[in-house]
């Protein structure tokens, strides 16, 4: 029998699990830092029945496709809370930070990331989320400053949007939304954000370029109607 080790980060030791053990009563794991091994790349299993989730994780990178490992979290069905913190080394950065696997539950509700740097494939697979409600990124970069959501990138019943130091220049198309978090006033390298047949968002987008444009002085948001 082998066993998988999580490394609680305030007891500031491992935790053995058996390999042949289901916790299915548990429904928080939180504070756990991971790090890539054949192990951990199946642990979530174990816990069939977890509801919120929240670790850290290095940069670990994963041979088999050429990307950062990120664990399966698909096969936590009832799943509905996830923090992840990417918890870089010295001399290592978000800017440097490659393309991530991202494996969600599709019943996830709340998603927060922490220091990643998200490709456009990474910002289409949260935005197909059915049933994502929240979605919170801090200290996030966004690959050449645009998000362009796609077709079926629709983030069907997203009602909060937080962007905590997120480095954005351009955002297209969240039909969704109810409305544009007032956080993007401070968002100081945002420069357009563009109304794609999303009438209810016209009188938050107007609050949030009037108070923008009082700031920055001659560098004016653009807001542009489609």
């Amino acid at each position: 029998m082998s066993d998988s080790s999580f490394f609680d980060l305030d007891e500031d030791k491992s935790t053995l699990i058996a390999e042949d053990i289901k916790l299915e009563n548990l429904r928080f794991l939180e504070t756990v830092m991971l790090s890539y091994s054949k192990d951990t790349e199946h642990i979530f299993k174990r816990f069939p029945n977890l509801q919120v989730l929240g670790f850290d994780t290095n940069e670990s990178w994963d041979y088999s496709t050429k990307k950062f490992w990120f664990p399966k979290l698909d096969c936590l069905t009832e799943l509905e809370e996830l923090t992840v913190r990417f918890a870089y080394t010295r001399g290592f950065s978000p800017a440097t930070n490659r393309p991530w696997n991202f494996n969600f539950p599709l019943r996830l509700k709340k998603l927060r990331l922490y220091d990643f740097r998200l490709t456009s494939d990474s910002l289409s697979t949260i935005a197909r989320l059915p049933n994502l409600e929240v979605l919170s990124l801090y200290r996030t970069i966004i690959q050449g400053g645009e998000w362009n959501m796609g077709e079926e990138d629709t983030f069907e019943n997203l009602k909060c949007l937080t962007l905590n130091k997120v480095t954005l220049a351009k955002w297209e198309r969240c039909c969704k939304l109810e409305e544009i978090p007032p956080s993007f006033k401070a968002i100081g390298s945002l420069k357009i954000i563009k109304l794609v047949e999303c009438p209810q968002l016209e009188d938050s987008v107007m609050k949030i370029k009037e108070y923008a444009n009082d700031m920055r002085g001659g560098d004016e948001l653009q807001i542009r109607p489609e």
